[in-house]
């Protein structure tokens, strides 16, 4: 792989921390270099035009690195509308909660996809991974409260329709919050597959 062949594709989608995601993002990316050339992209999703200029104008962005993107079809299928602007050959995926945690994080990525001889690196990942998980807990309202019931309830389903989509030991199961592909290989994935339009499609995915 060139120097230069790698995007890093931050999405941000909008919501009440999306400030706050935005700031830690880029606080984490100055004081963690990535130790290898790249190009940056952001992937901004849901906002409207008076609210990219904010953030263009607040965190002096530059217009040339931001693609506007629907809110819809999941982070999957956001990072699949960014497929078409990227230019390198390799693209590092990144969720609005991703963030660089060490120096060099970009190089240990790059060092992997080398010496391994593989087609996708992950920064997170498990084995037989379409269980159920606890959804986090916010707020103290009774509008919370049911709202985390659902989701609750929601992912326990998911739980049981995806048991028998568990492939056996060792499957690697990938988290889609930070990744590195090639771009060629993620495009002919979805364009075989469809864009993800459930939770459910997602989990295997990175299964």
């Amino acid at each position: 792989m060139k120097n230069n062949q790698i995007t890093v594709v931050f999405l941000l989608r909008n919501g009440r921390d999306a400030h706050q995601n935005l700031e830690e993002f880029l606080f984490q990316l100055k004081n963690f270099p990535a130790g290898h050339p790249h190009e940056l992209l952001y992937l901004i999703k849901g906002f409207n035009e008076q609210e990219v200029d904010k953030l263009v104008d607040k965190y002096e962005l530059d217009l040339n690195n931001i693609v506007e993107v629907p809110d819809k079809y999941f982070d999957l299928g956001s990072y699949f509308y960014a497929t078409n602007t990227i230019k390198t050959e390799y693209g590092l995926f990144l969720n609005s909660h991703a963030r660089p945690q060490v120096k060099d994080w970009l190089k240990l990525y790059h060092k992997s996809l080398e010496l391994n001889d593989t087609s996708l690196v992950g920064a997170t990942g498990s084995y037989e991974a379409n269980g159920f998980t606890v959804p986090f807990y916010t707020g103290t309202s009774l509008k919370d409260r049911v709202k985390w019931l659902q989701r609750f309830l929601y992912r326990l389903l998911l739980s049981f329709l995806n048991f028998n989509n568990n492939v056996a030991f060792p499957n690697r199961h990938i988290r889609s919050n930070a990744f590195l592909t090639k771009i060629s290989l993620y495009k002919r994935y979805i364009q075989k597959h469809g864009l993800p339009n459930s939770k459910r499609k997602c989990h295997l995915f990175e299964s």
